[in-house]
């Protein structure tokens, strides 16, 4: 009986679960146990080769690579050549076709990269992740774009259509990803699912990030309101601090001067933004702007609200703004705090289109069925 590599997503392909940092473990038979790192925003699916020597100094210590061998179906298909695969890396190697199971569904994965030798061009660039799959499905001005998951499902006759959705359980600490489509028990309807504006900045062959529109309120008050802000979603991003760029300052400087709200125990600057020797009731708002073609009533905005204890922290002794204003950073990332509040879904339209809704949750099985509040 012929070896296979398994996927262990813990559930089925209709839910599958990832850890927090939007990871999972993947069983395969060359290496064992390996932790394999999802993304949203590229089509490149990459294995690593246990020749590459390169990719031992740039990842952990632990390293988990990937024989290809016949006799584990797995098939050699072509070759590619100094690739961008990430922002921070280039790579050579094996393009290869692997027969997998992704919890009772046998397909082939085609079009993988098997990753033989890694370079950079950053003097400090991020952590090697050793595996890596892509879940893209992105169209731009007549492009479409689609990660070989979703390509080997469906025309392998596994899945009815390309698309999928996702959100965040606090309380586990694990993301689920739907695959395809969604859950309808956990949204209040069909029609709760609104289309966000979208647009698109970085789109190479190795990255192409959505972004979206809307604006940021501090205590109810818009901050630059001539400035449209630039919203990224990302589940693998850590927002527990706000990062925002540092044009937003005086905005927020000027704020708490006319509301007398300074800090008492240190002055507001770009580098430490205040120091209060009690908490005070600021909150956080962030709107991201609703896709308004159609016939049907739709809001302008969803609006995200993040409540005192969410802008405050306590510091030793005192307590500061839960913000860190960053140059040229331009846009807002948002990951578990948007995931955790609302479903994603990325579809196809009727007319070929991949569009982005989003939805408030209205329950999660591991909050025993009780309603969220938002």
């Amino acid at each position: 009986m012929k070896k296979i590599i398994a996927l262990a997503l813990l559930l089925s392909i209709v839910n599958c679960k990832l850890n927090g940092e939007f990871q999972t473990m993947m069983k395969i038979d060359s290496i064992g146990d390996a932790l394999v790192q999802f993304d949203l925003n590229t089509q490149i699916t990459y294995f690593t080769s246990i020749e590459c020597q390169d990719c031992l100094y740039f990842g952990d210590q632990i390293a988990t690579r990937f024989t290809c061998l016949k006799e584990q179906s797995c098939v050699q298909s072509g070759t590619f050549q100094d690739e961008q695969i990430s922002y921070d890396y280039f790579a050579s190697g094996d393009i290869i076709d692997v027969r997998m199971v992704l919890e009772g569904v046998h397909f082939y994965l085609r079009g993988v990269y098997l990753v033989k030798s890694l370079y950079t061009l950053n003097q400090n660039p991020s952590k090697y992740p050793y595996q890596r799959i892509g879940l893209l499905l992105a169209s731009s001005f007549g492009e479409i774009y689609e990660s070989q998951i979703f390509i080997s499902l469906y025309s392998q006759g596994k899945i009815n259509k390309k698309s999928y959705s996702l959100y965040y359980d606090q309380t586990n600490n694990n993301y689920h990803l739907t695959i395809p489509d969604y859950d309808p028990k956990l949204i209040p309807s069909r029609q709760s699912l609104f289309n966000l504006t979208q647009g698109w900045n970085g789109v190479f062959k190795y990255e192409k990030k959505y972004i979206f529109s809307g604006k940021l309120d501090f205590c109810d008050e818009q901050m630059l309101k001539q400035i449209i802000l630039n919203i990224y979603l990302n589940p693998a991003v850590n927002d527990q601090v706000f990062q925002i760029d540092e044009s937003y300052f005086q905005d927020f400087d000027r704020f708490l001067i006319e509301k007398r709200m300074e800090p008492d125990l240190s002055l507001f600057t770009i580098q430490q933004p205040g120091e209060w020797s009690q908490k005070n009731n600021f909150t956080f708002g962030v709107s991201i702007n609703v896709d308004q073609s159609g016939i049907l009533p739709k809001p302008l905005q969803l609006d995200l609200q993040f409540p005192q204890d969410d802008v405050m922290i306590k510091k030793d002794d005192y307590y500061t703004l839960n913000i860190n204003f960053i140059k040229n950073l331009y846009s807002l990332t948002l990951g578990k705090r948007i995931f955790s509040r609302y479903l994603y879904y990325l579809y196809q339209d009727e007319h070929g289109q991949y569009k982005v809704a989003l939805a408030p949750l209205l329950q999660k099985q591991s909050l025993r069925n009780s309603k969220q509040e938002y």
